[in-house]
């Protein structure tokens, strides 16, 4: 499924889901249904990648300390190249 045209957002997104996220709509939906991050189908800015990234930093640091971690914290930086 394509979340968004930019390659690198999608990736991220896709790891995001697989991790347990719900998306639904432009939303992410962290897995303990406490709060949801949006982000563009189709991203016009240059830093949207980055903004995303600490959108979601700042959601888990405002969630309780046994919900926050692991979720995402691996999932934001971006896999080695090969």
């Amino acid at each position: 499924m394509q979340y968004c045209s930019d390659k690198d957002m999608n990736q991220l997104v896709k790891r995001m889901v697989r991790i347990g996220w719900i998306f639904e709509h432009g939303k992410l939906r962290h897995p303990a249904g406490i709060g949801c991050v949006t982000f563009p189908r189709t991203p016009s800015d240059h830093r949207t990648l980055l903004n995303f990234r600490r959108d979601i930093r700042r959601l888990e640091a405002s969630l309780p300390g046994a919900v926050a971690h692991g979720f995402a914290s691996a999932q934001l930086t971006p896999p080695p190249a090969s």
